[in-house]
Formats: C-alpha cells, sequence, structure tokens
C-alpha cells in the first residue's frame, strides 16, 4: 500500500476494533506491571506538509494517544531515553 492510501491505521488492519482495543489494553497493563513509563510519540507523514497521521476511525483524542504511547523502562537514565525518542523519530522521517 502507497503512502496516503488510507486515512487511518484502523482502516488497514485486518481484525475488528473490539479485538484491536484488547490488545492496546493487554499491553497497557502488561507495561505497568512491569514498572515502564508512558512516552508519548506523535506520528506525521513524510510529505512536504508533515500532517500528524491518524491511528484510528473516530479521530478521538483517547484513543489517538493509546496508539501513540511507547512504553520505556524507569531504569534508563533521561539522557538515554531523549536518545531513543530521538532514534525513533529519525527512523520514521
Amino acid at each position: 500500500m502507497a503512502a496516503g492510501q488510507i486515512d487511518c491505521l484502523e482502516r488497514a488492519v485486518q481484525t475488528n476494533l473490539p479485538r484491536i482495543s484488547e490488545a492496546m489494553k493487554l499491553i497497557r497493563s502488561w507495561a505497568r506491571e512491569r514498572n515502564l513509563s508512558e512516552s508519548p510519540t506523535h506520528y506525521v507523514a513524510r510529505g512536504p506538509q508533515r500532517l500528524e497521521l491518524r491511528f484510528s476511525r473516530s479521530g478521538d483524542p483517547a484513543i489517538e494517544a493509546m496508539y501513540w504511547t511507547h512504553w520505556v523502562s524507569k531504569a534508563l537514565s533521561e539522557k538515554k531515553r531523549e536518545r531513543l525518542a530521538e532514534k525513533v523519530s529519525r527512523a520514521r522521517n
């Protein structure tokens, strides 16, 4: 699928929304049990306008935030967390 062909990720995932929601809840629970920190990571399109990508059909900010969340070890220093965030950002550009 070429860039820009779908308006949100949920339209391309081949399962139903309740299963996606359950998977995200399980990941969140697993991460919290392991005392990981939430790290919001915004995704933008590669095009010149750098529009923010949408994950959910509804566009609901709470649902979008669940998709954006990366889970990071609290044992990492602040400097290592910053480097990790930069690396993730570069990978999407």
